[in-house]
């Protein structure tokens, strides 16, 4: 690759920007300040992004007053003001982009020799190989347009009052618990707490939204660090079929045609399971982002659960819980889906004459409670007042919406089909299986 060519188009983008500051709308989605193969061209570049975020000029004295002589050097701003300005550089920008990536996998070829040699696991190399290229080729978004004019905002706000008007209620997703969606309408791109105790019922609640959303045709990505991805999908598939997931475990199918239907539609959806023994939040958020930038249609999140990730003991829980729900929040945002946390209840409910769950029952709730823009509690009293062998199969059970960030709370009584590891709305009575 020519070097050279680089470093003419480098500075001629420079001075095209301080030439027409207007120019950066279009620049920055395309290249970020290590993108430059020249460091000082980086370094400008870079303080171009900071004036333009500051609405300050981008031109000769601006740039001199953030940047010292030592970092760059008056020759090289001399280079850029003296190179004739190009009218429309997202091409040039382009390739700046191309040059990057290419040294960018040039080095990972030096870091994959270096890997293979390191007293590692087949399984822990792969890994370690797998997240350097991923971050090579996903898209940065560090100098992406985050100003919106007011003009371009009430557009978005606009168009979204027109699909709910004709959609007869908010936009996003519902559960098809009528009881819960009666609550809160619907559920644009969120992080979601679905809080319990344990044994009370939270992966049989991940269970029923992942059934409802593949019939849909949703697309879904289960993180199983609790339970392996094989017993989930017992779950999936007796919600689906109307199998007792007792019969499904014994090998003991009751109506062939429906089973082998359910497992047609669950072989054809768009059902992804991501398995891993405790790892810690930068290792979870690196793999979820993988496949959610491999998978767009991929629009709902289940962690099952936060206690499964592994934190550092020389911090404070309470900040390591709290790097866990931030990082749910930005992915949730980042790729416009719902994340689900499943997350454990503290002790102390117990001890109350009222065991319905509130929030300062979450397990350091502070940062959970912050960062949340849904919490829900799932309760039964049998769980607190029975033994598991007087619960009958099918009991009443409450889903509380504790928190809601963007509209109401309440609760939503259902029924827990515990036979079938399925919530359900009351008035559908008895177990019958749905259609699929």
């Amino acid at each position: 690759m020519n070097r050279s060519v680089d470093v003419s188009i480098e500075q001629s983008i420079l001075s095209s920007i301080i030439f027409d500051n207007n120019l950066m709308d279009d620049i920055l989605p395309i290249i970020s300040n290590d993108d430059f193969y020249i460091p000082q061209h980086g370094k400008i570049y870079k303080v171009m992004t900071e004036l333009y975020y500051n609405d300050e000029p981008i031109d000769e004295d601006f740039l001199r007053k953030k940047i010292s002589t030592d970092e760059v050097s008056d020759i090289t701003l001399i280079d850029i003001l003296s190179k004739t300005p190009i009218t429309n550089p997202n091409k040039y920008a382009k390739e700046v982009k191309e040059s990057s990536t290419i040294r960018k996998l040039e080095s990972f070829s030096n870091d994959v020799k270096k890997v293979l040699l390191e007293d590692k696991t087949i399984q822990e190399k792969t890994e370690d190989i797998e997240n350097k290229l991923f971050d090579i080729t996903i898209d940065k978004d560090d100098n992406n347009k985050t100003l919106l004019e007011s003009n371009e905002v009430m557009n978005n706000v606009l168009n979204k009052l027109e699909d709910a008007k004709k959609n007869n209620g908010p936009i996003g997703q519902k559960t098809d618990i009528v009881a819960l969606d009666s609550i809160y309408g619907a559920i644009p791109p969120s992080l979601i707490i679905v809080a319990a105790r344990t044994s009370a019922g939270k992966t049989a609640f991940l269970t029923t939204l992942a059934t409802n959303y593949i019939k849909k045709k949703d697309g879904v990505l289960i993180v199983t660090l609790e339970m392996p991805s094989d017993e989930i999908m017992e779950r999936i598939l007796s919600a689906v079929s109307g199998e007792t997931l007792d019969d499904i475990q014994d090998g003991n199918i009751q109506n062939l045609e429906d089973f082998e239907a359910a497992c047609r539609l669950i072989k054809n959806s768009n059902l992804i399971f991501d398995e891993k023994t405790r790892p810690s939040m930068k290792q979870l958020s690196k793999r979820i982002r993988k496949i959610l930038s491999k998978n767009p249609d991929i629009k709902d999140v289940f962690i099952d659960h936060s206690d499964h990730i592994k934190i550092n003991s020389n911090n404070r829980l309470d900040v390591e819980i709290g790097d866990i729900t931030k990082e749910c929040k930005a992915i949730s945002r980042e790729f416009k889906a719902n994340v689900y946390l499943l997350h454990q209840l503290n002790r102390d409910l117990e001890k109350r004459t009222d065991k319905r769950p509130i929030l300062s029952d979450l397990k350091n709730s502070g940062n959970v409670e912050q960062d949340a823009d849904i919490i829900l509690f799932l309760h039964n009293e049998y769980y607190h007042h029975s033994d598991n062998s007087q619960i009958p199969d099918i009991i009443d059970a409450e889903i509380k919406v504790g928190k809601n960030r963007r509209g109401k709370v309440g609760i939503a009584r259902v029924k827990f089909d515990r036979a079938h590891s399925y919530f359900k709305d009351i008035e559908i009575g008895v177990w019958k299986k749905k259609s699929s």
